[in-house]
């Protein structure tokens, strides 16, 4: 049934003429890249309905999800197509937003909301119109959030009998490749600045963070020297403006100097906070889950199997079988990492350890806990290919054939 769905959305997103839509330019170039990869954006989106859904416990007929992040808006019309009952498209961009309900219209997919704003504006749209929502789905979304901290105890806050948080995250810091690549990315963000043109990486020095944070201090107090000036915009890094200044203020009042940032690379947009690719190891992630109360594991993720070079399809399947092979391991070598978390409604702490992920009897995942030097982590068990029935929410012991979506492993 995701299958046949996932399926019928890509044929409809291929054959949508998006260029003569009254949507911006720069939804267009974002409807253009997803569109390069459709299929693997697809696969990602059916595993994570699939997973997601069962550890909802619900039928699919009595979920409400929220695609955070939800940008062009496939995640949210996968979930319209499958049968889900509400669905809420989330982004910070009013733009983005807005033409994603005009592609929706276009494609004859109507979503019920569309929400322009940040995680507490989500949380109480939810909670004030009673909507029970269920699950909080995105894709290389976390790794921008400028708080986590706020992120996870906001959506705690949620009124839900269950919510799950299935969260796909690109920023892998156990893949040395990814970790590798990824810090040089934010070197040259920080020191050299990129284009504003939307996907660009042309160098363009006036973007540098660095330089931002110090026209920002600068502007703000212009009574500083050049070298204290340099000082704080260098110990800011990673800071949004607001907190910047916070600095700053910090510093005229007593002298106190804002202490560096302990990671040698991470760095944000000065002014909207969004991160370049924020690395956070796998262990923070679930200490700020369980502090708000979420049952919490990860699973590794997958290359992608139908890239338009088949060279590159040679290799991938080999990649995604040593991935599978190396278990727990296999973080090493995966492109992406799944962070899950689920939270059960007037549930203790003792009754969450007796319910928690890492036992046997859970529907979806088992226990694989192994140590490291971060501490134990518990990784879920990847879901196979049997279907959901869209009536009853429950697995269907007839297999289907994940022929395109199902994860290539």
């Amino acid at each position: 049934m995701i299958n046949d769905a996932a399926e019928t959305l890509e044929q409809k997103l291929r054959h949508l003429n998006y260029q003569h839509l009254s949507v911006s330019d720069y939804y267009k170039r974002y409807y253009s890249y997803d569109l390069g990869k459709i299929t693997f954006m697809l696969q990602a989106y059916s595993i994570m309905m699939a997973s997601a859904i069962q550890l909802s416990g619900k039928p699919i007929s009595e979920i409400t999800l929220l695609d955070h992040g939800g940008g062009v808006g496939i995640l949210s019309l996968l979930a319209k197509l499958i049968g889900v009952r509400t669905v809420i498209h989330q982004d910070i961009d009013p733009v983005v937003s807005a033409d994603a309900r005009i592609v929706a219209g276009q494609l004859g997919i109507p979503v019920e909301h569309y929400i322009c704003g940040e995680t507490r504006d989500f949380v109480e749209f939810v909670n004030q119109n009673n909507l029970n929502l269920n699950i909080i789905a995105s894709r290389n979304v976390i790794e921008h959030v400028y708080d986590l901290n706020e992120f996870f105890r906001e959506t705690s806050r949620i009124k839900s009998d269950t919510l799950v948080l299935y969260i796909n995250t690109t920023a892998n810091v156990r893949n040395p490749l990814v970790n590798s690549y990824t810090k040089r990315l934010q070197k040259i963000y920080e020191h050299e600045g990129f284009s504003d043109e939307w996907g660009s990486r042309k160098k363009d020095k006036k973007n540098a963070a660095l330089e931002v944070r110090k026209k920002i201090i600068k502007e703000y107090a212009n009574t500083l020297t050049k070298s204290e000036i340099e000082k704080l915009a260098i110990n800011t890094r990673g800071k949004r403006k607001d907190d910047i200044i916070k600095c700053v203020d910090e510093y005229l009042a007593d002298g106190a100097m804002a202490r560096p940032p302990l990671h040698s690379t991470n760095t944000c947009d000065p002014n909207t906070g969004s991160w370049l690719e924020h690395l956070v190891p796998i262990n923070k992630y679930k200490e700020l889950m369980e502090d708000s109360g979420f049952e919490y594991s990860y699973k590794n993720g997958f290359y992608n199997t139908n890239y338009p070079q088949p060279y590159l399809n040679l290799v991938t399947p080999v990649l995604n079988f040593k991935i599978k092979l190396l278990n727990n391991l296999g973080i090493i070598l995966a492109p992406f990492i799944t962070i899950i978390g689920v939270k059960r409604a007037f549930m203790s702490r003792s009754m969450q350890k007796t319910h928690s992920l890492d036992r046997v009897k859970h529907p979806v995942l088992t226990g694989n806990t192994h140590g490291s030097s971060c501490g134990s982590e518990t990784q879920a068990r990847p879901f196979d290919s049997a279907t959901v029935d869209q009536r009853s929410g429950r697995r269907s012991s007839r297999k289907r054939d994940f022929h395109l979506y199902h994860q290539p492993v």
